[in-house]
This record gives C-alpha cells, structure tokens and sequence, in this order.
C-alpha cells in the first residue's frame, strides 16, 4: 500500500489517470485505483469554481474530467459493474440521446436501444458537418459503436 501512496504523491494528475486504469486491471489493485479516480473526480469538481472565471481554462478543465470520467467508466467496465458505469455515464455524456440509449439497454429494450444509438450517430455527424464541434467525444462515439454491435448481438 506504501507504494501506491507513493505513486500517488510523486506522479501529476495527467499520468495518474492513466496508471491507474492500467493498475487497476490487476486483481488485488481494483478498489483501491478506483477510489483514487474517484477522489480525483471529488478533487476537480471542488475546484471546478476556480476554471469557471477564466473561458480559456475551462476547456482545459473540460478535458480533464473527461479523461477521468473515461478511465473510471474503463473500470466500471472492466469489473463489470454496469450500474455505476450506467451512472457515470449519465452524467457525463454530452448527448441526451446517449442517456435515453443507455436506459433502453439496461431496461433490456435492445431495439429501442440500437434505434436511439443510430440517433445519437447521425445527429454527431449533422453537428460535424455544419461546423466545428467538441473535440473530447472520442470516449462517447466509441461507446455508440461498441454498445450499438452488442445490441445487434443480442437481437441476433
């Protein structure tokens, strides 16, 4: 434990994320990564007053929470805990079809589920093409892709 307290003192909040989803992949390491994306999380919305003065900051604090948000829904998924990632998800997604999508799937309702992903899908490419739009939906577009596929699967 000493150790990852240390890791946990000597390495920038960027580098964390990442260990710690890679860290917490192995067995005996799990809770405790997670309970430190978790309080990273706790950390950037207490100090969330701070980058909303400034515009210029606040897409940088945009991307920060993002990328802590996705390593916490990578082990949600990994330990398999659908309800949290379900959760997680509900909160940070930036489309509202998403959520809706999210719902249907775990309700069961998988056509439901497909058609509001295929929403969500075309609705991101009319936003591209009409112009520029966030740059942080990589996370999300690959959640429609893969959640859309395991849909498919399940209605054969």
């Amino acid at each position: 434990m000493q150790f990852l307290e240390m890791i946990n003192y000597i390495y920038r909040d960027e580098y964390l994320k990442h260990l710690c989803t890679y860290l917490g992949k192995t067995p005996n390491l799990w809770q405790r990564m997670t309970l430190v994306l978790e309080e990273m999380s706790a950390k950037q919305n207490v100090n969330k007053h701070v980058y909303m003065d400034c515009n210029e900051h606040q897409q940088d604090y945009n991307a920060n929470q993002l990328t802590i948000y996705d390593s916490l829904s990578q082990m949600c998924s990994v330990l398999h805990e659908e309800d949290l990632w379900t959760g997680l998800w509900m909160e940070y997604a930036q489309y509202p079809e998403t959520n809706v999508a999210i719902c249907y799937e775990q309700m069961g309702s998988f056509k439901e589920a497909q058609g509001a992903y295929d929403l969500a899908m075309s609705k991101f490419k009319d936003d591209l093409s009409s112009g520029p739009c966030n740059t942080n939906m990589i996370s999300e577009v690959m959640l429609w892709e893969q959640h859309w596929i395991r849909c498919a699967k399940e209605l054969n």
